[in-house]
Formats: C-alpha cells, structure tokens, sequence
C-alpha cells in the first residue's frame, strides 16, 4: 500500500473536480436547510360560524409563532410526572379555551395509548393499556412467538413507570428526519459515486495502472475509501445542517428524555438522544454499504448512468411496496432494506433474529448485517478490478 495517503488525496481531489458532484452537493445542501426552515412558510388560522352561518377569522399565527407558541407550552410541562393530576389537568384544564394546546403533548401521548379512551382516562387505565399494547397487541400484530415475547417482556420492565414528560423537540426531530436523510444521502452517492471506475474504464485510463510496479490494490484501496469518505461525509453535513438550524430554534436540552414519550409502544429503556445515536450510527453504516455497493456495480456495469437508474430503481421499489407484518418472514426481509432501516419506527419493530442461541433486535441484526454485506462487496469488488 505504497503511498495510499498520496492516492487517497488524489482520488478525492478528482472527484470534487466534477461538476456533478458540486451541483448534487449544493443541491443537497438547500434542500435540506429549506426543509429545516420550511416551518416558516406555514400559518395557522382559527375560524368560527356566527348565528346567521358566516364563517369568522377568530386567530391567525404565523408558522414561527406556532413553533414558539408549542414550545414554550412543552417546556412548561418539563419535568412533570405523567400521574392522575397531570392526566385530570390536561383532560379537564382550568382554562378551556388554551387549555388543550398548553397540555397538547400530554393529549397527545394519552391518545397514542388509549386511542377512545381517552377522555376517561387515569393513571391506572393508562399504563395498563401500554403495557397490554406494548407487549400483547405486537405480539399479535409482528406475529411473535413465545421466545420473543419473554425477550421484550423483559426489556419492558426496564422502562421506568411512571414516565416524565421533558422537553425534547430537537431530539425527536433528530430521529424523525432519518428517512429523509438517508433518501438524500443515498442520491448523492448514487448520483456522484457511479462513475469512480465506470468512467476510467470508458476512457481506457485503467489501463495504464497495469504499468505501476504496485499493481491495482493500492488504486481500488483509495477508491474504496475515498467513496466511503464522501458517504460518511453527506450524512455528517445533512445531520450537522439539521442539528444547528432547528437547534437554534429549539434549544438542545432534553437528550436524556424517555424514549416512551415520542412513541409509547416502544420496548427500549433509552433516552431519545441514546436513540438518535443509534440511528446515527446505522445511518452511517447504511452510507458505507450504498458507497461501495454504487462503486462496485459501476466496475462491474462500466456505465455511470445505469448504475444511477438501478439505485434509484431499487430506493423507490423500497419505499413504494407494502408488505403487512402478517407476511412475517417477507415483511421482516422487507424492513432489512437499508433504506427503510432509517426510519425511525423500526424501534416499534419487535421481531428478532436468533444467532447462536442469542437474540438481535432490529438494530443490532442490521449493523451487523449491513458490515459483513459492505466487507463482502468490496471484497468481491476487489478480485474484478485485480
């Protein structure tokens, strides 16, 4: 590997020399600060009917008021235990008129778990019906089997009763972007990582490393790395873009809230922030995987736009078919698709693969899977460009 540094530069700099490259990422770029700040185009207005029927503006907020208006309504409830009188606060506030946008996130929280039941709900009827939901309704829905459900029933008495509500709309908006995210990112290397070895082999210029005394493993190793380089990268600069526009608007406290109170029917005893890590992390697994895949395909097609067509065929038959849970060994292959595995609802997936006598939830399986399937297409990307 004789100046693999010197090549490493070299094959980054040739890439960045492109005009594709430079227009995908600029593109890539207002996209994403566009839909941080998309909030601010949108407005709310209330309307309401007089005697004779004619229809009234009582209110009007702009989409900026509206963020603010629920945020500071959030963090009032910051620290507060989810009991009887946080619950009979919310559901029968002192001030109707406000009460209910000022309690919104509690209503909110209440309704994903007792859905009709709301109204009348308590304490008691509440954790009942999450605990039934979060381990009986999956297990019928994600047709588990016995194994599976002594597994998360386990990991469900981890999760600490009663919740506490804390302020944390910086971290669900973290989690909540991963599809969009990984869309974007998958484009980009698709669009900028086809032509690594297509193009040299269009021109015939690979031809000439067969006259270095160091052979093709030095070029195809700086090929490799720098296309994983420039996934990795997309995915830092979109989540970095994301973190300090919306956390300039939001705030950033709230990284140690329950994961349970962005969606209840989730069996992890984490915080949203260690959560978001764990998405980040796959994130960027799944940005190595798309990276050498694109790259080796290309070598193997020796056409950048067919390269470009198949990726983005295979993104949208993802994201296009539904498989229902009912077609358990289907839907579970369905979900393993690395652009699906950037949602954040897969950590409501509670099916599990057992591997040598344990058991790998959604997240552990897919890391593990998309690293030997990246180890195994550079390897086999390896022995065509040698």
């Amino acid at each position: 590997m004789n100046n693999l540094g010197i090549l490493i530069k070299y094959e980054w700099k040739k890439l960045w020399q492109k005009k594709m490259v430079k227009i995908a990422v600029t593109a890539a770029i207002l996209l994403q600060v566009f839909a941080c700040l998309s909030f601010l185009m949108m407005s709310e207005a209330e309307y309401s009917t007089d005697k004779d029927g004619n229809v009234l503006q009582e209110s009007s907020m702009s989409g900026y008021e509206k963020q603010m208006t629920e945020k500071r309504n959030a963090q009032a409830l910051d620290g507060r235990v989810i009991d009887d009188t946080l619950i009979s606060e919310a559901l029968h506030p002192s001030n109707p008129e406000n009460g209910r946008k000022e309690y919104e996130e509690i209503i909110l929280l209440l309704h994903s778990v007792l859905e009709d039941k709301t109204m009348n709900a308590d304490s008691d009827l509440f954790y009942r019906t999450w605990r039934s939901n979060i381990v009986l309704k999956a297990s019928l829905d994600q047709s588990l089997n016995s194994k599976e459900n002594a597994y998360w029933e386990k990991r469900v008495d981890k999760v600490e009763t009663p919740f506490t509500y804390k302020y944390s709309f910086l971290w669900q908006d973290m989690l909540n972007i991963g599809m969009t995210v990984g869309t974007i990112v998958m484009m980009l290397i698709a669009s900028c990582l086809s032509g690594v070895f297509a193009d040299e082999s269009k021109r015939g210029t690979d031809q000439l490393v067969l006259c270095t005394k160091n052979g093709k493993a030095p070029i195809y190793a700086a090929k490799i790395i720098t296309g994983t380089l420039f996934g990795i990268g997309c995915v830092l600069l979109l989540y970095g873009i994301t973190f300090a526009i919306r956390g300039g608007f939001l705030g950033f406290e709230g990284f140690d809230a329950g994961l349970q109170q962005l969606s209840p029917n989730i069996p992890y005893a984490i915080s949203v922030g260690k959560a978001f890590l764990i998405m980040f992390g796959i994130a960027l697994i799944v940005s190595v995987l798309h990276s050498v895949f694109s790259m080796v395909l290309s070598e193997y097609i020796n056409n950048a736009v067919a390269v470009l067509l198949i990726m983005v065929a295979i993104m949208i038959l993802a994201m296009a078919v539904s498989v229902p849970d009912q077609l358990r060994l289907l839907s579970q292959l369905h979900s393993y698709l690395p652009i699906n595995s950037n949602a954040g609802w897969n950590f409501a997936d509670f099916r599990t693969v057992p591997v040598f006598g344990a058991r790998l939830n959604y997240f552990q399986f897919t890391a593990i899977l998309y690293a030997l399937l990246s180890a195994g297409i550079v390897f086999v990307g390896k022995r065509r460009y040698r």
